[in-house]
């Protein structure tokens, strides 16, 4: 697994909007916005990121593009993240069959007995997508493909979608949960803001 931070945006206009809060209409803006006004503010963020009932709805409004590459049993979790996501995936319809698939396309494993296994079935992918190549469709092809395979995702989210992927994954069985979360705190501008995680120390 492989994850990036492309970009981070917003938080500007997440400081402003939670501030207006506090702001009487009757004050300008270039009386109210001072750089006493905007720490306070950034510390009132801080203390209400971890509260419900709408106290750290400014999340909402930090955006964070991941580049993330991971196997399809993973991705079929990821998807459970809909609200406030967006992806954009690798094309398996448009490159699966114009090259042999190698064991570097699959999720790395030690277990060196799962390793041939996964070679076998890309030997078999490989057959297939050579053997038959006027007759198999690429339906069939992507029938063969393991859920080991690697998909790369532009994903577009939020820190309020990353709080709720931390809090929820944070003792996942799969690995690579840990693995996305670690990443995030490694890379996000602004970790203040989400839940305090167990491995933290690890991962900072």
């Amino acid at each position: 697994m492989k994850v990036k931070i492309r970009k981070e945006s917003g938080y500007p206009e997440a400081l402003l909007g939670f501030a207006l809060s506090y702001k009487d209409r009757a004050t300008s803006d270039e009386e109210w916005i001072t750089d006493e006004m905007l720490d306070r503010a950034d510390r009132a963020m801080g203390a209400n990121a971890n509260r419900g009932g709408g106290h750290n709805k400014f999340r909402e409004s930090m955006v964070v593009w991941l580049d993330i590459e991971a196997a399809r049993y993973w991705w079929s979790e990821f998807d459970t993240y809909r609200v406030g996501v967006t992806k954009q995936s690798e094309s398996s319809m448009h490159t699966l069959a114009k090259r042999d698939m190698e064991l570097a396309d699959l999720e790395h494993t030690d277990d060196q007995h799962i390793r041939q296994y996964q070679q076998r079935l890309v030997n078999i992918f490989n057959e297939a997508r050579v053997k038959y190549p006027a007759k198999i469709s690429i339906q069939s092809l992507k029938a063969l493909v393991p859920d080991s395979y690697l998909q790369r995702r532009i994903v577009c989210t939020n820190y309020q979608t990353l709080a709720n992927i931390i809090n929820q994954r944070k003792n996942h069985r799969l690995p690579e949960w840990r693995e996305l979360i670690e990443e995030i705190y490694n890379q996000v501008c602004n970790k203040r803001f989400l839940p305090e995680y167990p491995y933290a120390d690890k991962a900072i």
